[in-house]
């Protein structure tokens, strides 16, 4: 997940024409889709990446790719970050205004049902227990992320809160000059649809 603007990532932007922000929340499936663009052909050419890219991974404390030949960085970013750190708004987090510098920018929205990003997230709890009391893994980012899961977990427990969160992202990307915007459910690729028509947001 993109947590923080490092300088290794700072540098790479800065030679950067086309940025693809997957953003969805925790458990939509951003890093199946980030996995499936790095080694797909069929997913990557559906990106524009027609041959083989020449791949930089993951530098820095990010989730993310970048191709040299394309100049075309991908990155995941967690739309419930705002909620999870009380940062207020998506127009006030500092990595999305970084973001927004790049001359594209193209947003693929990756979302799901309150139930299912539930049962996920109840999946990654149980598995971070068990790392927890295996007394292997009882570390300060294991009881963080728990926290993390946990507040997540009374999230989804409110279905209208989510989709309320859904419609907040998508009102941001509508306001602050997204070049395209795609919306991708759950972890089908091929399932893929354009938000935007000449500017018009087709989710309204």
């Amino acid at each position: 997940m993109l947590g923080k603007v490092t300088p290794e990532l700072s540098a790479l932007l800065a030679n950067t024409d086309r940025v693809t922000l997957l953003s969805g929340p925790s458990g939509a499936g951003k890093s199946t889709l980030m996995r499936a663009i790095r080694t797909d052909p069929d997913v990557q050419a559906s990106f524009g990446l027609i041959d083989r890219p020449a791949w930089i991974v993951d530098p820095g404390l990010w989730e993310g790719l970048y191709d040299s030949r394309t100049r075309s960085m991908f990155l995941t970013y967690n739309h419930n970050r705002v909620w999870i750190r009380n940062i207020g708004d998506y127009s006030d987090d500092e990595i999305l205004h970084v973001v927004r510098q790049s001359n594209e920018l193209v947003v693929v929205t990756i979302w799901d049902d309150p139930e299912i990003l539930l049962r996920r997230a109840n999946t990654r709890i149980r598995s971070t227990l068990s790392k927890i009391v295996s007394f292997k893994y009882r570390t300060m980012k294991h009881l963080y992320r728990l926290r993390v899961q946990l507040k997540l977990r009374s999230l989804y427990q409110n279905p209208d809160q989510v989709w309320r969160q859904y419609r907040r992202w998508l009102t941001f990307c509508d306001e602050h000059g997204v070049s395209k915007h795609w919306s991708l459910r759950g972890k089908d690729s091929s399932e893929m649809t354009p938000m935007t028509d000449n500017g018009r947001p087709l989710w309204e």
